[in-house]
């Protein structure tokens, strides 16, 4: 996802269309809305400044919608069109619908479902191997064919076996068992960074000890035999804990602001936040929710203060929280900790 936001934030060529569309349950629905909203969205922009084939775009629409919904189901959906760019992003919450058109993309709710609902990716270890799963919420979809997962199920089946013939053999085994060991935690490793978000490890007493090194990427982890858990299950234990995880990150950054403050290290309001960020001095930008994104910007088609004040963070360095309603109120809903 970051390097999917990078490139929104670099793309620049007026005028690039941003659609942003809550999604519901149906997909054929869902794309009777999508192409009602992007035909309007379309009409809105002069057509020698864009020049695209409608039934070829909606065509290829339909079909990435469907790919996308095979996978996950969406709850809303990004779409940015430039002269000779496409991307389309799911929401992981229902955003408010909203057409912008301007010289570079809106971010601001790709940037919010990516902080604030973020995809996981689920681990089970068990007697049978090791199976991957990407999530968000209680959704989980496995993944498939990937060498790195076969290579830690052959070593953690062995490494199961190599235990259980060490009990029987009074410990005799020890040395082999312990090499297995070795191999098993890099290989686990390499896979950890493979992985393109975060990992929540169910049955990580068969890979134990962890080491440092494992626990940079992961956000969670439970202990126990989860072979014959079902994977319903599964998802509401990760759901809890992956919530638990973005609520920690939450704290942190309210205690950062504190930090800021208390050594007058703290810019507020949009004018001095932009300007601190585009002199690269600001670390860390705080924003409320987005929910609070006005009918008003909505109607005008422009970029909000939001989608800006986001882009010029990603571009210039600094990183991005949202905060809870009435935590900014004293800074005009915005504010910069400064480097």
């Amino acid at each position: 996802m970051r390097s999917v936001i990078e490139e929104l934030v670099s793309y620049q060529d007026f005028p690039v269309i941003s659609v942003i569309a809550g999604l519901g349950e149906d997909l054929r629905e869902n794309e009777i809305k999508l192409r009602g909203v992007l035909a309007h969205a379309f009409d809105l922009t002069p057509k020698m400044l864009l020049k695209v084939d409608r039934d070829i775009f909606f065509a290829r629409l339909e079909f990435m919608l469907s790919e996308m919904s095979s996978q996950a189901h969406p709850k809303g959906v990004a779409l940015f069109i430039g002269k000779d760019f496409v991307r389309i992003v799911p929401l992981n919450y229902s955003a408010k619908d909203r057409i912008v058109i301007d010289s570079t993309g809106a971010i601001a709710e790709v940037v919010y479902s990516w902080r604030m609902f973020p995809y996981f990716n689920v681990i089970v270890l068990s007697s049978r191997g090791a199976r991957v799963y990407k999530t968000c919420g209680e959704s989980m979809v496995e993944t498939k064919k990937c060498q790195l997962v076969d290579h830690v199920s052959r070593l953690l089946k062995n490494r199961i076996e190599g235990s259980n013939a060490a009990q029987c053999d009074d410990g005799k085994n020890d040395v082999s068992k312990g090499v297995s060991t070795q191999k098993l935690h890099h290989a686990f490793l390499a896979l950890l960074k493979n992985l393109d978000f975060p990992a929540i490890v169910f049955g990580s007493d068969l890979i134990a000890p962890l080491c440092p090194e494992m626990a940079k990427y992961m956000s969670g982890f439970a202990e126990g035999d989860f072979e014959y858990v079902s994977n319903a299950e599964i998802g509401r234990a990760a759901s809890e804990m992956a919530d638990a995880w973005v609520k920690g990150k939450v704290q942190q950054a309210l205690s950062s602001i504190v930090n800021f403050e208390y050594c007058q290290k703290l810019a507020f309001g949009f004018d001095e936040v932009i300007t601190q960020l585009q002199r690269c001095r600001v670390e860390n930008l705080y924003l409320e929710e987005l929910s609070n994104l006005s009918n008003e910007v909505c109607d005008s088609h422009k970029l909000s203060p939001a989608d800006k004040l986001i882009s010029a963070a990603l571009k210039y360095g600094a990183d991005v929280f949202f905060l809870p309603h009435d935590n900014l109120s004293k800074f005009d809903g915005v504010a910069g900790g400064l480097r």
